[in-house]
């Protein structure tokens, strides 16, 4: 790379090497736009996720895509920390990542106020909430596509179900999770 032109790297460029099977509100993509591109050995981002990244599922998944941006962006710094737990010590973590300089800030989930809180006081640092509900100047929300893999789950289960019942399994009551069982529920009665 030629310092008399280094390689600048829109946020939005990060996210877009995260994977293509993200959903950002069009209300982002309007905000991200006014942070300044970042010279890629000057980018740090901090990824808090919600479980150890050894899970074999949701955190590894995200630690995968962490991979994925540091394959795209060799000088791209990163921090993380695993099993950042829904309480006030979630506020704290996002705090450090500021704190130590991170231009960015991505939680593996839905921490609601407590990134809320640290993003109203550092209006400079652009956060990105999986399964999140707010949106503002520096924090917005993606989330992964499921709903159409469930509606096709869906229609199997009822083709499979000798009863005409079925049952679904979910983990908290919050709107992923309803759009998904809603999901299911739409592809069984299509069938």
């Amino acid at each position: 790379m030629s310092l008399k032109n280094p390689l600048m790297i829109p946020r939005r460029s990060v996210l877009a090497a995260l994977g293509s099977s993200l959903v950002m509100p069009s209300a982002l993509k309007a905000a991200s736009r006014r942070f300044a591109p970042i010279r890629e050995e000057d980018l740090l981002i901090g990824f808090g996720h919600t479980s150890p990244i050894t899970d074999g599922g949701w955190s590894h998944a995200h630690d995968l895509a962490v991979q994925a941006v540091k394959r795209a962006y060799p000088a791209v710094k990163t921090l993380f920390v695993e099993s950042v737990p829904y309480s006030a010590d979630a506020t704290r973590i996002f705090r450090q990542f500021v704190a130590e300089g991170a231009q960015m800030v991505i939680s593996t989930s839905n921490y609601g106020d407590f990134i809320r809180d640290v993003a109203d006081r550092a209006p400079d640092v652009a956060f990105m909430e999986c399964d999140g509900h707010a949106v503002s100047n520096n924090l917005g929300w993606y989330y992964i596509t499921h709903w159409y893999a469930s509606y096709v789950i869906g229609i199997a289960a009822a083709r499979l179900s000798k009863t005409g019942k079925l049952g679904y399994v979910a983990s908290f009551p919050v709107p992923s999770v309803y759009a998904s069982a809603n999901a299911v529920l739409l592809g069984a009665r299509s069938v």
